[in-house]
C-alpha cells in the first residue's frame, strides 16, 4: 500500500513538472491548452486517492518545483534589466539616437516584458495546481482558472511579438522624441539631468537609473 502511494505521488510530481515545462512563451513554442487540461485532470484524479497529510506534503513539493524555474527566470530578467540600464546610460550621452540602437534597446525592453508575462503565468498556474492538490479543487474549476490566465498571457505575448517584428523593419531612421517619451512614461522613472533625448530619458526613468 505504501509503495503504491509513493508511486502515485511520484507520478503526480512528474506530471506537475511536465505542466511547469509546458509554460513557454518564446520562440516557436506555444501553450498547449489541450495537454494542460488533460494533465490537470490526471493530477486531480490521482490526488483524490491520497490522504490529507500526503496532499499537503505533495503541495509543498510542487511549490518548490515551480519556484526553481521561477527563480531562474527572475535571474535572467534581472540580468537583462542591468544590461538595458547600461545601454540607456550610453544612449543618454547622445544628442541624436540612431534608429538601429533604439531598436536594440526596445527589443530588450520587449524581452523583459515577455519575462514578466512568463513569470505571471508560472506563478498563477503554480498557485492553481497547489490549490488543486491541497484542497482537492475540481479539475473543471482549476481548468477555467488556467484557461483565463493563459489566454490573457498568450494574447499579451502575441502583441509583443508583433511589435518586435515591426521594430526590426525600422533600423536606420533617427528616433523621434515622441517615441521615447511614450516609452519613458510607461516606466515612470526619475529623470536624470543633462540627458538631451526625451525618449532616452523615459527609458532611464523606466529602469530607475540615476546620475
Amino acid at each position: 500500500m505504501v509503495l503504491k502511494q509513493r508511486g502515485r505521488t511520484k507520478k503526480i510530481l512528474e506530471r506537475a513538472k511536465r505542466l511547469r515545462d509546458m509554460i513557454e512563451l518564446s520562440g516557436d513554442r506555444r501553450i498547449d491548452m489541450k495537454t494542460i487540461r488533460l494533465t490537470l485532470r490526471e493530477i486531480a484524479n490521482d490526488v483524490a486517492k491520497l490522504s490529507e497529510i500526503e496532499r499537503d506534503r505533495l503541495a509543498r513539493q510542487i511549490d518548490d518545483l515551480f519556484e526553481e524555474k521561477i527563480a531562474i527566470l527572475r535571474g535572467w530578467r534581472e540580468s537583462r534589466v542591468r544590461r538595458i540600464r547600461s545601454m540607456l546610460k550610453e544612449l543618454a550621452l547622445m544628442k541624436k539616437v540612431p534608429r538601429n540602437k533604439y531598436v536594440r534597446v526596445k527589443m530588450l525592453d520587449n524581452q523583459i516584458k515577455l519575462d514578466d508575462a512568463l513569470l505571471h503565468a508560472l506563478e498563477n498556474i503554480r498557485d492553481i495546481l497547489v490549490d488543486t492538490v491541497q484542497r482537492g479543487v475540481d479539475p473543471e474549476t482549476a481548468w477555467s482558472k488556467v484557461f483565463r490566465v493563459t489566454e490573457v498571457v498568450t494574447g499579451y505575448v502575441e502583441g509583443l511579438t508583433e511589435r518586435a517584428e515591426a521594430y526590426t523593419e525600422l533600423t536606420e531612421e533617427e528616433v523621434s522624441e515622441a517615441e521615447l517619451e511614450e516609452l519613458s512614461t510607461s516606466y515612470g522613472l526619475k529623470e536624470p539631468k543633462e540627458v538631451p533625448n526625451k525618449e532616452i530619458r523615459k527609458m532611464l526613468e523606466k529602469y530607475g537609473l540615476e546620475e
